[in-house]
């Protein structure tokens, strides 16, 4: 796992096919030191294949502790599976899955531009 802070949002890639304690506890140590959140949080689980509801749903918890209250958490994958177990976890009517992290960039920008021009975004 890659946690990768930016400008704009914070990227963390789970590069195994599966989540592990490991990517758990460092994304439990990554949130205990943050000293601010972030407005958006680009979650990339294209390499998922196989997904543990007990650790999604930990990581669930933790991401809400990054993310500002009128935050965004966007995913990225296109396993139908997995996109499903986060959907089931989430259970956010606003959830967003894109297929690729240069999308989830994408919609932020626009998020932001149409915040800019006033909108609800």
């Amino acid at each position: 796992m890659r946690i990768e802070p930016n400008e704009k949002y914070l990227l963390i890639v789970f590069d195994e096919t599966y989540l592990t304690s490991e990517n758990i506890e460092a994304l439990k140590n990554y949130a205990s030191t943050l000293t601010g959140k972030n407005n958006y949080i680009i979650v990339d689980f294209l390499k998922l294949t196989t997904v543990d509801k007990e650790k999604l749903r930990q990581v669930a918890e933790y991401l809400q502790q990054l993310v500002t209250d009128n935050g965004m958490i966007i995913f990225s994958g296109n396993n139908e599976q997995v996109n499903t177990a986060v959907a089931s976890t989430f259970n956010d009517p606003d959830l967003i899955i894109l297929p690729t992290i240069d999308e989830a960039i994408d919609y932020i920008f626009m998020d932001e531009i149409e915040k800019d021009l006033g909108g609800e975004g």
